[in-house]
């Protein structure tokens, strides 16, 4: 374990270097001859560009101490340091955004939470798995362990970095650092609760870890994990779509409401159907398959950079947005294979029979949460609420009348929960 820890980190250090100074050689060449970025801004997205890189290269080496803590089965540090980093990041660029800084303090936030956090997590680390050294020798039969693990997350967080930096770099040509900020808001929101579901998912996973070679249980657990999964999804747009102006109207400022709400559904629905396939990814690593997640990873970078450039012209930052989530929808079909691959068979009878009660309590739910908004008809915390508290009912009892969580679901949900705070083994880094 401590072999593979080492030379993950290491093998990361030196990509993400070298991945850091590639970017931070031609920034200008991006910021001034691909991005276009005019005179004026274009010293703000240089820099913006170096602290991109620094930030990419933090993400690089927390993964590192993050899979750690994963693999010990800790899911309540895990769980306690990725909200202490939401909360951080999203709290922060709030702020910094409502007082009018740049994009560069934006990403200096970032860079600050990033690191700060990661040290976290290393110190986390060390302490649960005190063998642990981040210098050590490396067997030479460990090396294609090593390389085979750190390999897919170097290549995941290559595509999704890529992906990241020309997303925000694209909105600041087009739309400017008031664009940007635009943009911005909404997606903190929508990521936050794909973050939520990716937490849950690894607190989940274990238990399908310990039954592999009893397909009808995994297959078991996979269903019911994506029941919790899809509720939190749909439950979370709904009221994105329902209460949204008025939430970030309250919670930030009414420009911000009205430039960005129509912005907080596309960001939403794009987070949320990632969210969807984050178990049939979970799936395929259980399998040995870990290159699943590279694959649909370097899809959506390939998709979703010329669509965005297509889009931004005829609808602004709106089509940027939603080129994003049409270039999402390609998680469908690989959620599919993963499942037919993986599971033995498409799920789709659990899908239809799920969404049609999921859909069903959303659509009762944004009716009520829009009553109850109209009627009151105040812009105030009171009444978002209240309709916040009155649509919840409806859901929750939609969901209940249709049948849609059994006895045994919630039992091996709140199992699965609490089971990190007691269970202690060795980590399965690298098995």
């Amino acid at each position: 374990v401590t072999e593979v820890v080492s030379g993950t980190f290491w093998l990361s250090l030196a990509i993400g270097v070298v991945g850091s100074a590639a970017l931070i050689a031609t920034a200008p060449f991006i910021v001034r001859d691909l991005l276009l970025v005019s005179p004026g801004s274009q010293q703000a997205a240089i820099y913006s560009l170096y602290l991109a890189g620094a930030v990419g290269l933090a993400i690089m080496l927390s993964q590192v101490f993050q899979f750690v803590l994963q693999g010990l089965h800790r899911f309540d540090n895990y769980l306690a340091l990725t909200n202490l980093s939401g909360l951080l990041l999203g709290g922060g660029n709030i702020v910094l955004a409502i007082y009018g800084f740049g994009v560069p303090a934006l990403m200096t936030w970032n860079l600050t939470v990033v690191s700060s956090v990661g040290f976290l997590f290393y110190l986390r680390a060390r302490r649960l798995l005190p063998s642990m050294k981040l210098v050590t020798g490396v067997s030479p039969g460990m090396t294609a362990t090593i390389t085979r693990y750190a390999g897919n997350i170097l290549l995941y967080q290559i595509f999704a970095n890529v992906l990241f930096i020309f997303e925000r770099s694209w909105v600041m040509r087009k739309f400017g650092a008031e664009g940007l900020t635009y943009y911005f808001v909404p997606m903190l929101l929508a990521t936050y609760m794909h973050g939520f579901i990716a937490s849950l998912v690894q607190a989940v996973f274990p238990v399908v870890n310990e039954t592999l070679k009893d397909r009808e249980r995994v297959a078991m657990l996979y269903r019911r994990a994506n029941k919790i999964i899809l509720a939190i999804v749909i439950f979370t747009v709904t009221n994105f779509i329902a209460a949204g102006a008025l939430f970030l109207k309250l919670w930030v400022s009414p420009e911000v409401s009205a430039a960005s709400y129509d912005l907080l559904i596309p960001h939403g629905l794009t987070f949320g159907l990632l969210g969807i396939g984050i178990m049939a990814f979970q799936l395929a690593e259980a399998f040995k398959f870990p290159a699943l997640n590279v694959i649909i990873t370097g899809s959506w970078m390939v998709l979703a950079i010329p669509a965005m450039i297509f889009a931004a012209d005829i609808w602004q930052s709106e089509g940027i947005a939603w080129a994003r989530f049409t270039t999402a929808l390609v998680t469908i079909p690989i959620v599919a294979y993963a499942e037919r691959r993986f599971l033995g068979t498409v799920q789709w009878r659990f899908w239809c029979a799920v969404g049609v009660r999921v859909l069903l309590a959303a659509g009762l739910m944004a009716v009520v949460e829009r009553l109850v908004l109209s009627s009151l008809n105040l812009d105030s915390y009171l009444s978002l609420i209240l309709a916040g508290t009155a649509g919840s009912l409806i859901f929750v009892g939609t969901l209940a009348a249709t049948g849609f969580l059994t006895k045994e679901d919630r039992e091996i949900i709140i199992r699965s929960l609490f089971r990190g705070r007691t269970i202690q083994k060795k980590p399965d880094i690298g098995s």
